[in-house]
């Protein structure tokens, strides 16, 4: 669990990771890691992961467009 907090590992890591899980168990340990890292996520099914994810993208895209003012 070190590797994903782990300051030094940062030009690493993704920019958002999304766990899915059903398990109880494993989202308790996933939580943990989650806690120190607020780009990650823990969901209990596929489709919300993804709209968190590329939530994510979309909002990437539109602030990076440049406007028909500034360009």
């Amino acid at each position: 669990a070190r590797y994903f907090t782990d300051p030094a590992m940062a030009a690493l890591w993704a920019r958002r990771v999304a766990m899915v899980t059903r398990s109880p168990l494993v989202s308790l340990q996933m939580e943990r890691v989650a806690s120190l890292r607020p780009t990650m996520r823990l969901f209990a099914d596929r489709p919300r992961a993804m709209a968190w994810l590329l939530a994510d993208q979309a909002r990437l895209r539109t602030t990076s467009q440049p406007t028909a003012a500034s360009g």
